[in-house]
């Protein structure tokens, strides 16, 4: 029975090891960001994924990253990524209703930010958004 106390106890131990090295990490990542120091920001964010395959934050981080370098497929890529771990997660959905209206597509803008409106409809601004694509794209007129 010590020995198997001692097994979970390091288990344990490795686990908050883990923890703590990924909240390092993601903590850098941010720092880095905030620097405009994307290519290190990035290789922080790539750390994370690379010791946590599932870590959304770090992957939507990582698409942030993409997108404040005008990387527009990636960040695509990476937001549907972060979908694809979270179907509930609105701010992906609203990040790729960003990047649809940049590269034109305007229909798939509206869509992934009624996605993330219902998801979210406390974030009021999206409404407003909404609303602003809907019009611009002439799929509603105002009268």
């Amino acid at each position: 029975a010590i020995v198997q106390k001692e097994e979970v106890d390091l288990e344990a131990k490795k686990e908050q090891e883990k923890k703590d090295k990924l909240r390092n990490l993601f903590d850098e990542g941010l720092r880095l960001f905030d620097q405009e120091s994307y290519a290190k920001a990035e290789k922080a964010f790539i750390d994370i994924i690379c010791i946590d395959m599932k870590n959304k934050a770090a992957y939507r981080a990582l698409g942030d990253v993409y997108f404040a370098q005008r990387q527009l497929k990636e960040a695509e890529e990476t937001y549907k990524f972060v979908v694809q771990l979270d179907k509930k997660d609105d701010k992906a959905y609203a990040r790729l209703s960003q990047i649809a209206e940049e590269l034109g597509d305007k229909s798939k803008a509206i869509e992934y930010l009624q996605q993330s409106i219902l998801i979210n409809d406390e974030v009021a601004i999206g409404f407003f958004a909404l609303i602003r694509m809907a019009v611009n794209s002439g799929v509603y007129s105002v009268k």
